[in-house]
């Protein structure tokens, strides 16, 4: 009879189960709030949400208080739940709220756009007319 490799002892820790529950990586936080960018990486452990990263100890106040006024979160630009787990090297992004609604920004550049062509268009024709009637009177 060969010799079998005996099985692996019950009370060892599988290798794929060393580490797991104790492994961190890094994450990094991120805002833009007008008149300041505030970034800070982090250390946090597998399985915490982002939730968890935004009140973690070593978090500035400068971004503790980003995350209480954001409107919104983001990792790499896509919307998340603040219940996603974090993957390693995730940026969170917080993100504020809009100051204006950009369809009615559009219109209001719109209409002050519209009103100076107007006026340039009148401006030209004005001229237009002068230099006819000085074309008539002979000055030109």
């Amino acid at each position: 009879m060969k010799n079998r490799p005996t099985a692996p002892a019950t009370d060892l820790p599988q290798t794929s189960d060393v580490g797991c529950d104790d492994m961190t990586f890094r994450v990094e936080i991120c805002a833009v709030w007008p008149g300041k960018s505030i970034r800070q990486e982090i250390l946090v452990t597998r399985g915490q949400t982002i939730d968890h990263a935004l009140i973690h100890e070593g978090l500035s106040e400068a971004l503790r208080q980003a995350a209480r006024e954001a409107k919104a979160i983001g990792v790499f630009g896509e919307p998340r739940e603040r219940s996603e787990p974090l993957m390693p090297g995730d940026r969170i992004e917080l993100w504020r709220g809009l100051i204006a609604d950009p369809k009615e920004a559009r219109r209001e550049r719109a209409k002050i756009e519209t009103k100076a062509r107007a006026k340039a268009r009148l401006e030209r024709q004005r001229a237009k007319r002068a230099h006819k009637q000085n074309w008539r009177a002979g000055s030109v």
